[in-house]
């Protein structure tokens, strides 16, 4: 027994909101994430500026946020 026209569309709709929601989620997801490396890379930069070396034994005292 196939669904009414109306049902078919309203779910039709839903599912393209759906995906539609989750390429969104994946857009600000991959711009968090290059944020993040992002200001990771400037950290590094800095803190080699500053005189620290890139071994782990030789890292800042403070937390980038």
């Amino acid at each position: 027994m196939a669904g009414s026209p109306a049902v078919t569309a309203a779910s039709s709709a839903a599912l393209a909101a759906l995906h539609a929601e989750n390429r969104a989620a994946a857009a600000r997801l991959r711009a968090c994430h290059d944020l993040w490396a992002t200001c990771r890379e400037e950290q590094e930069l800095r803190d080699i500026a500053a005189g620290y070396g890139p071994g782990l034994d030789q890292r800042p005292e403070h937390a980038v946020i």
